[in-house]
């Protein structure tokens, strides 16, 4: 069985306002899972570097049911549960402690050959034991299309904060920049649903960045490109919203 399992309690510095998990704090429990999930099954970082490859992230699909609140402590399950050439597939479910499930994401990882500068071929590298578990069908992944209008603009610096190890931008950020578009008004009112990311490219320090959306009943999207060359695209977020019960 390929599940890793990860227990997380919620500390209050993760929390926003209403002491639930912070939405870029949602990122940071998949991302780190992730990473150990690799590690734990032998193709982490350290195996990356002894074969000049690096893991790419095309994306995310995360259902949210409920967040959970300060103190909570919370179970990450991860699955390999599919693959292609250079695609891998993960299911990241995220319960509580009554095993009540919170959220659930669906990730696409590209496995990057750094000397070629293409895919590399998963059979080739990950343990056949592993593979052998990836048992469901590839996941439907629609690429999230380019803005068709923009209602709202603005603009962002990308400073040393913003760069992770990797030096260039790390992809919780993004998720910020699209929230701080919206209208924190609108946020006390509305409760997110789901969330989609799909990533184009990596900034770097002293990018700055165009955040630009569009706001539409049930959701709103948002395209992050360069400032001086908007066809450079970073990243498209969409996130969907109910109605925040009061």
């Amino acid at each position: 069985m390929s599940t890793y399992s990860q227990i997380y309690k919620v500390t209050g510095y993760q929390c926003d306002q209403d002491s639930t998990l912070a939405t870029p704090f949602v990122f940071n429990y998949l991302q780190d899972s992730l990473d150990n999930f690799s590690r734990a099954h032998g193709v982490g970082y350290d195996f990356c570097k002894t074969q000049n490859l690096t893991y790419i992230l095309k994306g995310y699909d995360v259902q949210i049911h409920s967040l959970p609140h300060w103190t909570d402590i919370t179970q990450m399950d991860t699955d390999l549960i599919s693959f292609g050439p250079g695609s891998l597939f993960f299911l990241q479910n995220l319960y509580d402690s009554n095993k009540k499930l919170l959220f659930s994401s669906v990730s696409h990882v590209v496995l990057l050959d750094l000397l070629k500068k293409r895919p590399a071929r998963i059979k080739d590298h990950f343990p056949s034991s592993l593979l052998q578990t990836a048992t469901q069908a590839t996941p439907a992944f629609t690429s999230l299309k380019p803005l068709d209008c923009v209602h709202t603009t603005r603009e962002q610096e990308i400073t040393p904060d913003y760069i992770d190890f990797n030096q260039h931008v790390n992809n919780t950020h993004y998720i910020t920049f699209a929230e701080r578009a919206l209208d924190p008004v609108f946020l006390k009112k509305a409760r997110l649903k789901r969330i989609r990311v799909a990533y184009k490219q990596a900034a770097l320090l002293g990018d700055k960045l165009k955040v630009e959306s569009k706001i539409a009943p049930g959701f709103t999207d948002h395209q992050i490109s360069s400032v001086s060359d908007p066809t450079k695209q970073f990243a498209r977020i969409r996130f969907s919203w109910l109605p925040k019960a009061r």
